[in-house]
């Protein structure tokens, strides 16, 4: 899938997975590559400014349901099933629903700037940037619910056969009711990302991608987290090339002076 975007007067396409037959912009000064399966390409006339290694789990979504699940760690298994008594539901946002309906990537776009805002990071809103993957039809957002409230937003990048985890938000900070506490949600988390497995796998979708494993450890809860699902370590690809040749001095120079 590409995405092609402006900054600061440049022309950027940005490439997630693979480009298809037919879709290299070769007007684009910046290539950017996300996750590709092979070592970056660099087409004649450019040159490349970095590239990287990036490590990620996925899930087999052409496995059946009860494969799925039972290959999801025992204690988190059981939590699942915990949500789904405690009234547990999923409302799944298609990409056009987010575009007949802009309250629900609203309340999205204002709940992951709070949460992050809330640990100190300065996170600007991504809701113009979600709204232009849901006109190309390649975002998809899912809420999980308690008592009819969102507590639990998670957006998948969509690139043919693959649903990425992109942003995952749960809001257990503030506004909770008096039924639900931490824990609940916790659990609501976990059912969700279980059912998003589901719905993804009945829609066509063939591998629930993780969004990154940091094989350092330095996010080891997360990485916890994402295991406990059953997923397999898979490598792949960032980098970055130009057609530039100023852009490639000033990226080298910058570098350098790290």
């Amino acid at each position: 899938m590409i995405f092609l975007r402006w900054k600061f007067g440049i022309k950027i396409c940005e490439v997630w997975y693979k480009i298809n037959d037919g879709e290299q912009d070769t007007k684009s000064c910046l290539y950017e590559y996300y996750c590709l399966d092979e070592k970056i390409p660099v087409y004649k006339g450019y040159r490349k400014l970095d590239s990287s290694d990036f490590f990620t789990l996925q899930t087999d979504l052409t496995e059946s349901k009860e494969e799925l699940f039972n290959k999801i760690e025992k204690n988190t298994r059981y939590e699942i099933r915990r949500a789904e008594k405690e009234g547990a539901s999923i409302v799944f946002n298609f990409s056009k629903d987010l575009l007949l309906n802009s309250d629900t990537l609203a309340q999205f776009d204002e709940e992951y700037v709070k949460m992050y805002n809330k640990k100190g990071m300065n996170i600007s809103s991504i809701k113009d940037r979600i709204t232009e993957l849901a006109k190309k039809e390649n975002i998809i957002i899912t809420e999980g619910k308690l008592n009819n409230i969102t507590y639990a937003y998670h957006v998948y990048l969509l690139c043919d056969k693959t649903a990425r985890l992109t942003f995952s938000v749960s809001n257990f900070r503030e506004n909770i009711a008096s039924n639900v506490d931490k824990n609940m949600i916790g659990r609501l988390n976990r059912w969700l990302h279980y059912e998003d497995m589901i719905l993804l796998k009945e829609n066509g979708f063939d591998v629930y991608d993780w969004g990154g494993y940091d094989i350092k450890e330095n996010l080891a809860g997360i990485n916890k987290f994402k295991k406990y699902f059953g997923g397999i370590l898979t490598k792949q690809y960032n980098g970055k090339t130009t057609n530039s040749l100023l852009l490639w001095v000033i990226y080298k120079l910058l570098r350098g002076n790290r």
